[in-house]
C-alpha cells in the first residue's frame, strides 16, 4: 500500500513537471502577464497655452487584446453594462468649445465597445484673453468597465488633476 501511495505521487509530480515546461504558458509569461493591466490610459495636455488659444485635453486608452471598454452610446447602459464616461470640472477663464470627441465604436454583437491601442478621447477648450498668466487646474473625472468574454471587472472610477501652465 505505501509502494502505490509513493507511485502516485512520482506520477502527479512528473505530469505537474510536464505541464509546467510544456503547457501553453510558461509560469514566467503567465506572471509578466498578469501584472500588466489590461486596459490603461494617458493623458495629453500642451505644456503651455496661450491666454485666448484653444488646446486638446485627451485621454489615451491602451486595451489589451481580448479586452473592451463600453462606448458612451446610450444603447450599452439601457442594456445594463457601465459605458465609459470623462467629465470635466473647468478653472474660471477656461470653457469647453464643444462636446468631447470619441472616436467611434467597434459592434460587439448588441453593444458598442472600445478596443486595441491608442483609442483617444478629447475636450477640446479655449482659454479667455483675459486669463492671467499662472498655472490653473483641471479637475477630472473618468469611469469605465473592462470587460473579456468571460467576465467583466468592477467599474473603475478615478479622478485627477490636470495641471496646465497659461502664458
Amino acid at each position: 500500500m505505501i509502494y502505490k501511495k509513493q507511485h502516485y505521487r512520482i506520477l502527479m509530480l512528473s505530469l505537474f513537471i510536464f505541464w509546467i515546461s510544456f503547457g501553453s504558458i510558461s509560469p514566467a509569461r503567465a506572471q509578466k502577464e498578469s501584472e500588466r493591466p489590461p486596459v490603461s490610459y494617458t493623458l495629453q495636455v500642451p505644456d503651455t497655452v496661450m491666454a485666448g488659444e484653444q488646446f486638446l485635453v485627451s485621454i489615451v486608452f491602451d486595451i489589451a487584446e481580448s479586452w473592451y471598454i463600453y462606448a458612451p452610446t446610450g444603447n450599452n447602459t439601457a442594456q445594463g453594462m457601465v459605458e465609459t464616461k470623462i467629465s470635466f470640472e473647468l478653472p474660471e477663464g477656461i470653457t469647453t468649445v464643444r462636446k468631447i470627441k470619441w472616436p467611434k465604436p467597434y459592434p460587439k454583437g448588441s453593444y458598442e465597445v472600445y478596443k486595441g491601442k491608442g483609442i483617444k478621447i478629447s475636450q477640446p477648450l479655449v482659454t479667455s484673453t483675459k486669463l492671467k498668466p499662472g498655472l490653473y487646474e483641471i479637475k477630472a473625472k473618468i469611469r469605465y468597465q473592462k470587460c473579456n468574454e468571460d467576465m467583466c471587472l468592477s467599474p473603475i472610477k478615478e479622478k485627477f488633476n490636470i495641471k496646465v501652465h497659461i502664458k
